[in-house]
């Protein structure tokens, strides 16, 4: 199972853009798709059972039970990731991980350092060196997605989520609230450069298909920015692994630290 799975929907189920008759696609609407992260026996982005028993109730007919994941373009998800990605794949310090190194000592360390709001306006500076590097890992989303941070530590890669808060009715999103994974950093590249490969094949046999036979002809489709947008996304992993990361200079961050947790 890949890290980064998803389905893209056929191309007669994906909901076209704009009112009739002038209705259309483009490369970031034709990748709707069912999406989730696998890590180990758990799946982000899979929904609670309970909600999905409700939207099938509300929605007769629906077929939520057997697909309980993400609904959505799956480009967001990858343009998320890569967007963190320089982050990501730099190591943080041992003195910065000993903040996070568990789950409990992360919602401590938040909530310490966000104890104080009074003092924000004299501290801004320190507040914002103090903790915008794990920002720049948070695998930022739709509302109401799974919490997850992605971060390094030498040659392994942590991936964690907390959503215990996120709640539909009083009722758990997710189907987990909160865990951890961990994975050796080259396995990870493997399946950050096979969900690149994956999403640019897949969607370049979807272009062909409405360039060749396209089996929704009541949809426009501007074939020269479906093709010149194929080709920029073709290149996005690679430039993004050509991007320097957030954070310079680690002494701010720890030294930011210590003056708020004082």
């Amino acid at each position: 199972m890949a890290l980064f799975e998803f389905n893209l929907k056929p191309l007669q189920d994906v909901m076209p853009w704009g009112d009739e008759p002038n209705q259309y696609l483009h490369w970031f609407g034709l990748t709707d798709s069912f999406y989730y992260m696998n890590l180990g026996d758990v799946q982000l982005f899979r929904y609670a059972d309970e909600i999905l028993e409700i939207w099938s109730k509300e929605c007769p007919g629906s077929n939520y039970i057997n697909e309980p994941y993400m609904d959505y373009q799956v480009v967001r998800l990858y343009e998320d990731l890569l967007e963190i990605l320089p982050d990501v794949i730099q190591p943080i310090p041992e003195a910065i991980n000993s903040y996070i190194s568990t789950i409990e000592k992360q919602r401590d360390w938040e909530n310490r350092i966000n104890e104080d709001d009074e003092d924000f306006e004299n501290e801004g500076d320190a507040y914002v060196n103090a903790t915008e590097w794990l920002y720049f890992r948070r695998l930022k989303g739709l509302g109401g997605d799974p919490g997850i941070i992605i971060w390094r530590i030498e040659d392994t890669i942590h991936i964690r989520w907390d959503n215990v808060s996120i709640k539909q009715d009083g009722i758990n999103t997710w189907a987990t609230t909160e865990g951890e994974y961990e994975l050796p950093f080259n396995e990870f590249m493997s399946e950050v450069e096979s969900f690149h490969k994956r999403l640019i094949n897949n969607m370049g046999e979807r272009i062909e298909n409405i360039l060749n036979n396209n089996p929704l002809p009541h949809i426009k489709f501007n074939i020269d920015e479906l093709q010149k947008e194929q080709l920029q996304r073709a290149d996005s992993l690679n430039k993004t692994l050509n991007k320097e990361p957030s954070i310079k200079n680690w002494d701010k961050v720890i030294v930011a630290n210590k003056e708020l947790l004082k």
